[in-house]
């Protein structure tokens, strides 16, 4: 037999609803407050080998009297250029290989402009 109507639907069972597990947030934290101020983070893997081969072309430039003055820059830019794209370490050693090579370079048309000048005058001074 049914109990009586009394206008109102029965009351369901409760069940204690499901807790979700509460993991603690984390934040960002700085480790350091003034991030202008910081020490730079460690260098991490190793240089770009097109950075290395920039600077030692650079540096060989002097003793091969400028004639590797143009694949140091060559390598350089490929250098920037990759670790720009993958995030490699190396990019100082990339713009010291640039910097070397592009100095350099103007050095040598220095000394030619001169010579060729020099030559034209006759060399008598």
């Amino acid at each position: 037999m049914l109990p009586p109507a009394t206008g109102r639907n029965p009351p369901l069972p409760t069940t204690p609803a499901p807790q979700r597990l509460r993991r603690p947030i984390r934040r960002a934290v700085p480790s350091c407050p003034r991030p202008r101020r910081c020490p730079a983070p460690p260098l991490t893997g190793r240089d770009q080998p097109a950075a290395i081969a920039s600077l030692t072309l650079a540096i060989a430039s002097l003793v091969t009297f400028g004639l590797t003055t143009l694949p140091a820059i060559i390598a350089g830019h490929v250098a920037l250029r990759q670790i720009r794209r993958t995030g490699q370490a190396g990019r100082p050693v990339a713009v010291a290989g640039l910097i070397m090579a592009y100095a350099l370079t103007v050095v040598a048309l220095w000394v030619i402009a001169v010579l060729v000048l020099w030559g034209l005058g006759g060399g008598d001074a």
